[in-house]
């Protein structure tokens, strides 16, 4: 339950504007508040919208805690630690870590700016290519990795390499524009799936003015084919619309959409 979905219904119930009633009740029932809630508490007349309800009066003590436990809504990550509420908000920073090919890794750490300090030379001076990595099991066995891509995937294996892990999402934050921008490449390895397209669209959206390049096997139909289940039309749909959004990755997304499959890139280390 977000503390910020349940600020706006406050204000919502603040400036006599009609909520989902069913939507915040569950919501308050989902919480362990020290007031023993009850539907009761939540005095209410419907509106010509369907499910929407203009709050007369909420219980006092209920209406106290609701509003002490979004009174830090809108500052910082801090400010929700006095509520336990801290994971709502962005971290004021990030961490990255950086390897020059199979050297031993360094950390890359970002301020709120998007200002970075690191432990290595790798940023001082950095290669014109980077790869990319969100998957922990293929940065640590980086070895058999970047064999797999020279072999399957047509990285370039004259070039000079910075590769840089972020975990799931984390390497398409803002914050790390700045890096990324000095890359003249940005070789993209990432799952062959909703995730991994959602992650390299983001990367697009930062607007970085370099080349990026999603890296998959020769053989991914094949690699597809071999693959049992089946995803469903929900994702379809998602994978149609970052194609449509995302032009430079429609090709990808017509392959997914040909086979309705996802393929993992944990399997690449695996692979025959």
């Amino acid at each position: 339950m977000s503390v910020k979905t349940l600020k706006r219904f406050i204000n919502s119930i603040d400036n006599s504007k009609p909520v989902n009633l069913r939507r915040l009740q569950k919501m308050i029932e989902q919480l362990s508040l020290t007031h023993r809630y009850s539907p009761t508490n939540i005095n209410a007349s419907r509106t010509a919208k369907l499910g929407y309800y203009l709050i007369k009066s909420v219980d006092e003590d209920l209406m106290s805690e609701l509003r002490r436990l979004t009174a830090g809504v809108d500052e910082d990550r801090v400010s929700g630690a006095r509520q336990n509420r801290s994971h709502d908000y962005k971290v004021d920073g990030s961490i990255l870590l950086i390897r020059k090919s199979v050297e031993y890794p360094a950390v890359i750490l970002f301020d709120t700016d998007g200002n970075y300090q690191h432990t290595c030379q790798h940023t001082h001076h950095p290669a014109k290519q980077a790869l990319l990595i969100e998957n922990r099991q293929l940065f640590i066995y980086i070895e058999r990795t970047l064999t797999f891509l020279y072999q399957h995937c047509n990285l370039p294996k004259d070039n000079e390499l910075d590769i840089i892990f972020g975990a799931g999402n984390e390497i398409s934050n803002s914050l790390h524009k700045k890096l990324l921008s000095k890359y003249d490449t940005l070789y993209m390895l990432f799952d062959f799936d909703l995730g991994g397209l959602t992650i390299a669209k983001n990367l697009y959206n930062l607007s970085m003015n370099n080349s990026k390049v999603f890296l998959y096997p020769s053989d991914i139909q094949k690699r597809l084919a071999g693959v049992v289940e089946k995803f469903g039309s929900e994702e379809l749909g998602k994978v149609i619309t970052i194609g449509q959004d995302c032009p430079p990755l429609k090709p990808i997304c017509e392959i997914i959409r040909n086979h309705m499959k996802f393929i993992e890139q944990e399997s690449y280390l695996y692979a025959d």
